[in-house]
């Protein structure tokens, strides 16, 4: 059975007419048309319509466009696939500015978070092995050391009943005075410390052991930091700094830690900056960035 379309008008030409219908590209009039009529009529009319399209397309897009970018893409600067030794010389110079310029600050803020980690990690470990010992032999109030001067020999006897096996350190010795002990964790740090009297035990704690320099004093608030007990709200505790420092204001704090300890004003801070540590936990344990960081005489070299 063959497929027939029915016209609706008949037209001299074959094609489509104004209103849709077909008519036979003989120019006869006809009523039927085969299904091959109908198609072969429509691909002509395409051919006819993309014979007039298609030069302007190749004029405007072909020739104009492409030709440009061509062009464009082939022209001695986009040719250029490196770089003249003036041009690097320029940019590792701006660079090596920009590292001159940042680098300093980005180390110093390393090294600030890292004297933050070390000091939180030692309040926190002492206060532990504190809590742990007072659970085994009741208030700190009852073990105390009970010396009358400051005797290393007498702090050395009360730090290794009381405290050592719940601390984990690495070594443990006297100092060449006849005051200090000393004792060194695995990380590196440690700290030299002493009874100054009954009621009161000093922690110079430093972020490396070979800052706990006995012989100068260095405890400058940047390598050396001080912690004490003492008996604060009627309680044998450890605290930052010393119990006198507890209840200063930042603005204190802050002044005595630039200016150094009140009955060593000669020496300036950088001997004993006693209130740095209670600053910085006065501040979150954080090193503000108006913590005086750049003044403190930074530690001698080891010869």
């Amino acid at each position: 059975m063959r497929n027939t379309i029915i016209a609706s008008n008949s037209k001299r030409g074959g094609g489509l007419d104004n209103a849709g219908g077909l008519f036979h590209a003989s120019g006869l009039s006809r009523s039927v048309f085969t299904f091959a009529d109908v198609i072969i009529t429509y691909c002509a009319s395409l051919c006819r319509h993309a014979a007039k399209i298609i030069p302007k397309v190749r004029k405007v897009w072909f020739h104009d466009t492409l030709r440009v970018q061509f062009t464009a893409a082939h022209t001695p600067p986009c040719r250029k696939f490196g770089f003249t030794l003036a041009e690097v010389l320029i940019t590792l110079g701006i660079i090596g500015v920009l590292a001159a310029m940042t680098m300093p600050t980005l180390i110093n803020n390393y090294k600030k978070t890292e004297v933050t980690t070390h000091l939180k990690k030692f309040f926190s470990m002492m206060n532990q092995a504190i809590l742990e010992e007072e659970a085994a032999s009741g208030s700190m109030e009852y073990w105390m050391p009970n010396c009358k001067k400051a005797d290393k020999k007498c702090f050395e006897n009360w730090y290794l009943e009381h405290l050592d096996k719940h601390i984990k350190s690495y070594q443990k010795k006297a100092s060449s005075n006849d005051i200090n002990y000393n004792v060194i964790f695995a990380d590196g740090s440690g700290f030299n410390a002493y009874v100054s009297n009954p009621n009161q035990i000093h922690f110079f704690y430093c972020t490396n052991f070979k800052y706990c320099n006995t012989e100068k004093e260095r405890y400058d608030g940047v390598q050396s930091f001080l912690f004490t007990i003492c008996k604060y709200k009627n309680k044998y505790q450890l605290v930052a700094s010393d119990c006198n420092y507890q209840n200063k204001t930042r603005e204190e704090l802050l002044d005595l830690c630039l200016k150094g300890n009140s009955d060593n004003v000669d020496v300036y801070s950088q001997g004993r900056r006693h209130a740095c540590t209670r600053l910085i936990q006065y501040d979150g344990w954080e090193i503000k960035d108006d913590y005086p960081w750049s003044q403190a005489k930074q530690p001698e070299k080891d010869k």
